[in-house]
């Protein structure tokens, strides 16, 4: 019975009941199998809590239960949740040293912890140890090197994953093109950044994603190409997909970007998408306000908030900005 509970809690990430029901079943006398000492772990793990995937690791010790690959992937998870190297090369070295041998999700998870960091050379040197112990990379493993990549703002490395990733067979998804995207836009080569949009538009299997979308309008936001930003942020939504705040907010900041060429006609642009971001329920937030500061001046923004009855987030941004830095 304890063993559906906790498993059924552990699907729902619910920590707090795997716990509770394994804590009743050991105040029971039942002895929970490492399994179910495992479900706890992990849901621990990937609500973020290595303290409590820790404390029940000891506690099955205790039970003079061996952790298994899972009790150690688990325990990589939640030091990759926390962004925690140093931790996860820990539980890595305990799972060598207790004759355990990762699968590919577990490198998988070191890889992509590495990546998440913007730490290349430690993507790769996992990738080639998974590599090395006879695993061979899926389109998840391949994409995080493509984003460890792009967070390390080297380009020549992107080319060169999204071709091994091809020359293995594993064809790209959406999300490796977008990748692929946010490199070249990165580098500053929009035009390469294209190249890769058309790929995925070619491709009856793929649509683009707002986040797909984003790279773009964010891309010709921060190199001052107002004009550009709001065709592709057009694009994004004749394509069915409606802007969010970060939508929004990139194009208000191309309106900043573009402000040493500003004329009313920008500062009417700004104002229109204000207006209508509010028309559609999205709601403002200090860095929409903060790119209509800069993009109309303080008097005209709070003018713009008081027409549009949103005074209030004007005084809250207001109050915030004039808060002393603390060092």
């Amino acid at each position: 019975m304890y063993t559906t509970l906790v498993n059924a809690a552990a699907k729902q990430g619910d920590l707090a009941a795997a716990e509770g029901w394994l804590e009743q079943a050991c105040s029971e006398g039942i002895a929970p199998s490492i399994d179910i000492y495992n479900a706890v772990i992990r849901t621990a793990a990937k609500r973020g809590n290595p303290e409590a995937a820790e404390h029940w690791l000891e506690r099955a010790r205790r039970s003079d239960l061996r952790p298994n690959g899972r009790t150690f992937n688990a325990m990589l998870l939640a030091a990759a949740k926390k962004g925690d190297l140093f931790a996860a090369n820990k539980w890595f070295q305990a799972s060598q040293r207790a004759g355990m041998h990762l699968d590919l999700h577990g490198f998988t998870v070191m890889v992509h912890a590495a990546a998440k960091s913007g730490n290349l050379t430690l993507a790769e040197k996992w990738f080639r140890l998974a590599k090395k112990a006879g695993h061979a990379a899926d389109l998840v493993m391949y994409t995080s090197m493509l984003h460890a990549a792009v967070l390390a703002g080297n380009l020549t490395a992107a080319e060169r994953w999204f071709s091994h990733a091809l020359d293995a067979g594993v064809q790209p998804d959406v999300v490796a093109y977008t990748n692929m995207i946010e490199a070249h836009i990165r580098a500053g080569d929009m035009a390469g950044a294209e190249t890769y949009f058309n790929h995925i538009i070619r491709n009856e299997n793929l649509e683009p994603t707002r986040l797909t979308y984003s790279a773009f309008i964010n891309g010709y936001a921060h190199l001052g190409a107002l004009e550009d930003a709001l065709w592709w942020f057009r694009r994004m939504e004749s394509s069915g997909l409606p802007a969010t705040v970060v939508q929004y907010n990139q194009v208000l900041h191309a309106c900043v970007g573009h402000s040493h060429h500003r004329s009313s006609d920008d500062e009417g642009i700004a104002q229109k998408l204000f207006v209508d971001m509010l028309f559609r329920g999205v709601k403002p937030t200090k860095n929409t306000l903060m790119a209509l500061q800069r993009a109309l001046g303080e008097a005209k923004l709070i003018e713009l908030c008081r027409k549009t009855g949103t005074e209030q987030e004007a005084a809250e941004f207001l109050r915030f900005k004039m808060q002393p830095v603390r060092h």
